[in-house]
């Protein structure tokens, strides 16, 4: 069972709600907006799933708001893309699974990203990132992407 967990950034002027399995806990990251780990039935000797939420300010237009996080992206160890998904219309995101050789671990990790860019007067960039490790199936990959994947970004109210 998933519940929801809704965080505002007022001094951006944004909301951002997901959706993650009840039985994931919360754990604190530096300037991150949310970070969250749990089991998704992942190997014994694999990486525990996590995910992590920031936001970060993002150039005018979100086609290189998307094409900086990709290059990003590809300048990891051994980077492999798996899927790759954009689309521009508003509220535009890019949707990127990589395989990886983490250089502290020197094992194979995967991430996926999920960006939404939100066009403010400072545009923004609001990241999901969830990782499990190389060896994790189709399942525990499908679950970090459904978490990341349930991001959904609402503009405050001003007053």
């Amino acid at each position: 069972m998933n519940t929801e967990i809704t965080r505002y950034i007022d001094d951006v002027g944004i909301s951002i709600t997901l959706h993650a399995p009840e039985d994931w806990l919360e754990y604190p990251v530096e300037g991150a907006v949310l970070a969250l780990s749990g089991d998704l039935g992942q190997p014994a000797d694999s990486l525990r799933p996590s995910a992590l939420w920031n936001v970060v300010a993002a150039p005018a237009d979100a086609g290189a708001a998307f094409a900086q996080l990709r290059a990003d992206l590809m300048v990891l160890p051994e980077a492999e893309i798996i899927t790759e998904d954009r689309d521009d219309t508003e509220p535009a995101h890019y949707s990127v699974a990589v395989a990886f050789r983490n250089a502290q671990t020197d094992a194979v990790q995967i991430s996926v990203v999920h960006a939404l860019y939100v066009a403010l007067p400072q545009p923004v960039v609001v990241q999901a990132v969830a990782n499990c490790g190389g060896a994790a199936d189709i399942e525990v990959i499908k679950g970090i992407t459904a978490i990341v994947r349930s991001t959904v970004v609402q503009r405050l109210e001003q007053d």
